[in-house]
């Protein structure tokens, strides 16, 4: 059994009890128990906001802002609210996350201390103000648009829960592959994994909604930066389980969307699976619990994300040089892959089942000899930059991705394919071809 098998569970083993979170400490911290007074303000308030911010698929726009605009009375809701409960942390925290989007800096910024001094286990408090969640806006033709994107403000979250219908284009835009993307559930900050079937491998819908789903957390031996990886196991066919996989740095900069995401996911009690399709159809979306084991090891994230608040930038060539070293430590067990995408998934596992197509076996084949005119050119020339990957670092990086957008736009995955297998075929460094490639429109590592 390989190690990632006995983690996802190659075979399933009676789950003994974990200690679970203080609620306190939990993003998973409702609003139910409160009054209906207090209920019916929150709704209120919540359309109001939710109708000035315009969350696009790359910027978001805050509207009618200001102590005269409409923002300003959806806080005001929240505050009487809060007033009515003033023990509720996540009332106070929604107050106090108003409070910034209507531009009230220096009020947010104080409420949230305070509520953060008042309920020191409610860490999305403590986060919030060490990685400057409060932000300053700057004014656009169409409202307001915020000026850091990689920070993460309550009411600038696309939405998604259990009883989410369609894809917001935020997420659509963001989910390529297997991810972990920070959402919002009314007034919860919470982290959900997507995974993108954009080859229609889910065939039988029904079978993925009633299938088994295994979860885990790893800390990475990867630690220069330091590597986090989510595991899901989907049982649809049990002889052949659908593995899925999504990476992120979590001791980044504050503020950092790799470190917003997992702030969010280790306060969770439970996570939703969304699978959507390459047309946004949701093929599946289930609030999933999370496993007494990925419990433990979340605890122990959250304890370095607690230990070191800020972490150093990284550049895209220690990024993908930290994920090749991670996925050569922790190769995927002999299981269904993602989505087929490149020659280096089966030639580096030979014990697992090739499952590429009959047109993806005979590009390979092809390549095994020249290609036709300048095509062998571009492998060559690939071949030799990521040679230079070290001494160039990110002039190299992009060099290599322009070079796979040019391929895609000329001829889409099939021509990928086939300049990818003549770089393996030429002896180049396949695997790093293969992950800077990432996401480049079909092309998934």
């Amino acid at each position: 059994m390989s190690f990632l098998d006995s983690l996802l569970g190659g075979k399933k083993k009676p789950e003994g009890r974990a200690e679970k979170p203080r609620q306190a400490d939990s993003a998973s911290v409702t609003t139910q128990g409160i009054s209906r007074e207090a209920a019916a303000l929150v709704t209120d308030a919540l359309k109001i906001i939710e109708a000035q911010i315009k969350i696009g698929p790359e910027n978001t726009y805050i509207e009618s802002t200001g102590a005269e605009g409409k923002v300003i009375e959806a806080t005001r809701k929240f505050a009487e609210a809060h007033s009515l409960h003033p023990q509720n942390a996540l009332l106070h925290y929604a107050y106090a996350s108003a409070l910034d989007t209507a531009m009230q800096f220096k009020s947010a910024a104080e409420e949230m201390k305070r509520l953060a001094a008042a309920n020191p286990n409610f860490l999305l408090a403590r986060f919030a103000i060490t990685s400057g969640e409060l932000l300053t806006l700057r004014p656009e033709t169409r409202g307001w648009t915020l000026n850091e994107a990689g920070s993460y403000p309550l009411f600038t979250l696309p939405p998604w829960g259990p009883l989410t219908a369609t894809v917001h284009p935020r997420i659509s835009a963001t989910v390529k592959t297997g991810v972990l993307v920070a959402t919002r559930d009314r007034l919860a900050s919470r982290a959900t994994l997507f995974l993108r079937d954009d080859q229609g491998d889910f065939q039988d819908i029904q079978a993925l909604k009633s299938a088994r789903i295994d979860l885990t957390t790893m800390i990475s031996p990867v630690t220069t930066p330091q590597v986090a990886a989510l595991y899901a196991k989907i049982w649809d066919n049990p002889r052949s389980p659908y593995q899925v996989e999504a990476f992120d740095l979590p001791l980044g900069p504050r503020g950092s969307k790799s470190r917003r995401v997992y702030e969010f996911l280790c306060l969770q009690e439970d996570i939703d699976f969304a699978v959507i399709d390459r047309s946004d159809r949701i093929l599946l979306n289930k609030r999933l619990s999370i496993p007494p084991a990925m419990q433990q090891t979340n605890r122990q994230i959250l304890e370095l994300l607690i230990q070191v608040p800020d972490g150093p930038k990284v550049s895209d060539a220690e990024l993908y040089k930290a994920l090749t070293e991670h996925k050569r430590r922790i190769p995927l067990p002999g299981v269904k892959p993602g989505p087929p995408s490149s020659p280096v998934a089966v030639s580096a596992h030979p014990h697992v089942v090739d499952l590429r197509s009959s047109a993806e076996i005979e590009i390979e084949k092809r390549a095994r000899s020249p290609l036709a005119g300048p095509t062998e050119e571009v492998a060559k020339r690939l071949v030799g930059l990521l040679t230079q990957t070290t001494q160039k670092g990110d002039e190299a990086y992009r060099s290599i991705r322009q070079a796979g957008e040019q391929l895609n736009s000329e001829g889409g995955i099939e021509r990928m394919r086939e300049v990818g297998y003549r770089v393996m075929a030429l002896g180049g460094k396949a695997r790093l071809l293969e992950v800077i490639w990432d996401r480049i429109g079909q092309w998934m590592a």
